[in-house]
């Protein structure tokens, strides 16, 4: 249909399942077509606008946008709207909303259970609309990952748009070798001479820089942040498939070897996940370093998520959330200047955001409503990735008688899952980030209390240390320890004597986790003992359970605190402490050793109550929990509200914290 004609064209998918979704739209690309075709997707929560050209970039798949969809029909549209003034044709070709199964047959075989994102190369791109010269250039339906790679960059890259090439790979030798290179295909008009081209051709110019820039923006990075002693191998020349110019001669191209998966050192960096995201962040410098290189402008780098959040209660009855920068600096991004805050009615679903230039904003949920919230950081060079989410239980008084703390930080290589991958034949570990450790806890523990009834506020377990922070409001502290462990220590020396003050004070305090007693207990210091023994009642008797089937005992009698991904577990859980203790006990693995214990200071429990599968179940312990543990607490919330001073606006809304809508900005 013609812009500007008011033409529609709209989709409404029904969902089998609840999930994550990514949606995709496709369009026959022509010259005639419009540079701004207008997609709207209306999801639950709220409206979300993206714009295309459709000049290029046709008969493919084009991400739009990855939500979190319930099951069924009427919680998902797609509509094209024919609304621009710039003239030109808008074609609806077709939405796609997941991933699903592979599809592609290849070499007289399709790999039975293979999902489409773990296919390689060749059948992806046969998927993504790629014509045969792509997946299969040689015509015996056996094509390379490698030459496709290159062959389909170049088929989906339009003319004149500029671009560049970057692959990744990982090394092998002689088991002894180690480090990171980066190769181009020699030649080009900005290759020092004695890097002569490696193929029939020169690289495409530009290929010398980009592999220069990436290289050392990687080696900085991992010797910064991983192994002083990291070997730099330098650039290399071949006239490998990744960069061969008779492959893709569009564009500067370059292939890294990061490390070398036949040694035992190399190898642990490449399964750990941090290292990996270090590299890539290193691998995005340096593609922003060689832009801003060859235009002669400043590199701007996108700044690091916030973090150490707290979303709180005032004694003026507001909603605060507040948090503090991440690392700035090489190798990091750069400081932010404003921050993007997205909130949400389950944790879910995320809804428009708004921006705001201070650090800090009102939030305003109903009373008895919960409301959790996340920030990015956004800069001339981008936006970040979001921050841990918070949560909070709107009170009816001005207090919150809970407050959540979220310790999960561990970010590891031990926490990858594992799965079985029957086309393979073996079990293969998994870089699945949102299982390794999803940053929303808190969501698992505001659904318990929330349905239990109990108002809550909730921050990160740096902010603890906060000198201003006044836990006095609070009856009971809920510690969300998940599988903190010894690496990344699960509570502090510091963080343990105010936890110990707020006990001593008549606070109840409720910890949960997978390692804590190993840390404490088994790992730690006589003060860490003493704090495990003393205040949670509780010593390691066996670091691993070997089960994830609980049940409650005591106030918990007729609970089941199972916590498989079986019975419904956001992420795998391993190495569940079991629990040696004189106090009453709260749970018990299937098989008798003790889950959870009713110590001194409130209840511990070996596993992380927040990875009940059941909301019902993780609502009712943790009811019951809050009533034995503080019996004069009220719910609901109370206390007085201090009245506002007329002449302070409060946080986040005077000068230079005004709000802006952010409809139609891409988050991506």
């Amino acid at each position: 249909v013609a812009q500007g004609s008011g033409g529609i064209a709209t989709w409404s998918p029904d969902l089998p399942e609840a999930g994550m979704f990514g949606v995709y739209v496709s369009w026959d690309a022509d010259p005639g077509n419009t540079s701004a075709a207008h997609y709207r997707i209306t999801h639950p929560g709220g409206v979300i606008d993206r714009w295309f050209d459709q000049r290029v970039h046709g008969s493919t798949w084009q991400h739009v946008e990855t939500l979190w969809l319930p099951a069924g029909a009427g919680n998902l549209t797609v509509s094209l709207i024919a609304d621009g003034s710039g003239g030109g044709m808008v074609n609806a070709d077709a939405v796609r909303i997941g991933g699903g199964d592979n599809l592609v047959t290849r070499s007289g075989e399709r790999p039975p259970g293979a999902r489409l994102w773990e296919m390689g190369a060749v059948a992806y791109t046969q998927f993504n609309g790629a014509p045969s010269s792509v997946y299969d250039p040689f015509g015996n339906g056996d094509g390379t990952d490698p030459t496709t790679r290159s062959r389909w960059a170049a088929w989906e890259h339009p003319s004149g748009e500029d671009a560049v090439y970057l692959s990744w790979h990982s090394n092998a030798a002689s088991s002894t070798a180690r480090g990171t290179i980066t190769y181009f295909a020699g030649g080009g008009s900005d290759a020092p001479s004695s890097e002569p081209a490696e193929c029939s051709q020169g690289a495409v110019t530009g290929s010398y820089s980009l592999a220069r820039s990436v290289q050392d923006a990687l080696i900085e990075t991992i010797r910064a942040n991983h192994d002083a002693g990291w070997q730099d191998r330098d650039l290399g020349t071949a006239c490998f498939a990744e960069v061969n110019p008779n492959h893709n001669d569009e564009m500067p191209s370059a292939l890294v070897e990061l490390a070398f998966h036949d040694n035992a050192t190399d190898a642990a960096h490449l399964k750990d996940p941090t290292f990996r995201l270090d590299a890539s962040r290193a691998m995005v410098r340096g593609i922003v370093d060689y832009f801003a290189d060859r235009d002669g402008v400043p590199a701007a780098y996108a700044p690091e998520p916030p973090r150490h959040l707290t979303l709180r209660h005032t004694v003026a009855g507001e909603v605060v959330l507040d948090w503090q920068d991440g690392e700035s600096g090489a190798p990091f991004g750069d400081a932010p200047t404003a921050w993007i805050v997205e909130t949400s009615a389950d944790g879910r679903v995320w809804s428009e955001a708004f921006s705001t230039t201070d650090r800090e904003a009102t939030l305003t949920p109903a009373a008895a409503t919960v409301q959790y919230a996340r920030v990015r950081a956004t800069n001339d060079g981008g936006t970040s990735f979001p921050s841990e989410v918070m949560g909070v239980r709107r009170a009816e008084g001005c207090t919150a008688p809970v407050l959540v703390i979220g310790g999960f930080d561990r970010f590891d290589a031990g926490l990858l899952p594992s799965r079985a991958a029957p086309y393979i034949g073996t079990v293969v570990t998994m870089q699945d980030l949102p299982r390794v450790n999803p940053a929303d806890l808190v969501v698992a523990a505001g659904e318990a209390l929330d349905q239990a009834g109990w108002a809550f506020d909730a921050m990160s377990d740096e902010r603890l240390l906060d000198p201003d922070l006044d836990l006095s409001p609070y009856a009971a502290i809920w510690w969300i320890a998940g599988e903190e462990s010894s690496g990344t220590s699960t509570i502090t020396a510091d963080q343990q004597q105010v936890l110990s003050a707020f006990v001593d004070a008549g606070g109840a305090l409720v910890v949960s986790g997978a390692e804590v007693l190993w840390d404490l207990d088994a790992q730690g210091s006589a003060a860490d003992k003493a704090f495990a023994e003393e205040v949670l009642g509780a010593t390691m008797a066996a670091d691993d359970a070997g089960t994830s089937t609980v049940a409650g005992e005591g106030v918990l009698a007729g609970v089941d605190l199972s916590f498989g991904t079986s019975d419904g577990a956001r992420w795998p859980v391993e190495y569940p402490d079991v629990v040696a203790s004189t106090s009453p006990v709260l749970a018990r693995y299937a098989g008798g050793d003790v889950a959870g214990v009713r110590g001194p200071a409130g209840a511990f429990f070996g596993f992380p109550l927040e990875a009940v599968g059941s909301v019902a179940a993780r609502s009712q312990a943790a009811g019951r929990l809050l009533t034995a543990l503080a019996p004069e607490a009220v719910a609901a919330g109370e206390g007085g509200c201090e009245v506002p001073d007329p002449e302070d606006p409060g946080p986040g809304q005077g000068e230079g914290g005004e709000r802006t809508p952010l409809s139609g900005v891409d988050l991506a």
